[in-house]
């Protein structure tokens, strides 16, 4: 990634503000989250179960909504951790 290309705020922390870091830690947000498709969570298969795209109220749901109803659903971790 040339510098051009860089976003802006996604450099080196030279200074550790918070400003500096939660403007770093905004970007790195923005990344993963414009980058989640929503179709991800809310189709169904074999062993994973699909999480509702819609509120109660008929609004669309973010994606880190449904990231977090999704990992709710389909990651038992203490299941795992017992074993």
């Amino acid at each position: 990634m040339s510098n051009e290309d860089r976003p802006i705020n996604y450099h080196t922390v030279l200074l550790p503000t918070r400003n500096n870091y939660y403007s770093f830690i905004s970007t790195i947000e923005k990344f993963v989250i414009n980058n989640l498709k929503t179709k991800t969570f809310t189709t169904d298969s074999l062993l994973i179960k699909e999480v509702g795209s819609k509120t109660d109220k008929g609004n669309n749901k973010g994606t880190i909504v449904l990231l977090s109803e999704w990992f709710s659903q389909n990651v038992k971790a203490e299941e795992m951790i017992k074993k």
